[in-house]
């Protein structure tokens, strides 16, 4: 795309299909292609940009350490109240920060 985009190749539908037949068949469509056509007018050719997906993430990873320094025995469900966030917010940041399951 960004070939075709330096190329000033203006058409979505035709780079679309250049990058289906150079790609596989389904890889893009023109609303991709016009997708990143805004992030390169814009001269983000690097995508250095974020690109983020649903809502912004309101956890605090420090309130998480905090609380697991004050009660070491705690489970996901003791802090799921502590913190007033899901169990699987919870359980997903305990995985990211190398916390593991323990099935006792």
């Amino acid at each position: 795309m960004l070939y075709e985009h330096r190329l000033n190749t203006s058409s979505t539908k035709t780079t679309a299909k250049k990058v289906n037949v150079a790609f596989g068949p389904g890889t893009s469509s023109d609303r991709t292609v016009h997708f990143w056509y805004k992030f390169l007018d814009e001269g983000d050719i690097m995508c250095e940009k974020q690109i983020r997906y649903g809502r912004p993430n309101t956890f605090d990873e420090d309130a998480l350490h905090g609380e697991l320094e004050l009660h070491t025995d705690s489970n996901t469900r003791d802090l799921e109240n502590a913190l007033r966030q899901l169990r699987t917010t919870i359980d997903s940041h305990l995985n990211s920060m190398g916390y593991r399951k323990v099935i006792s």
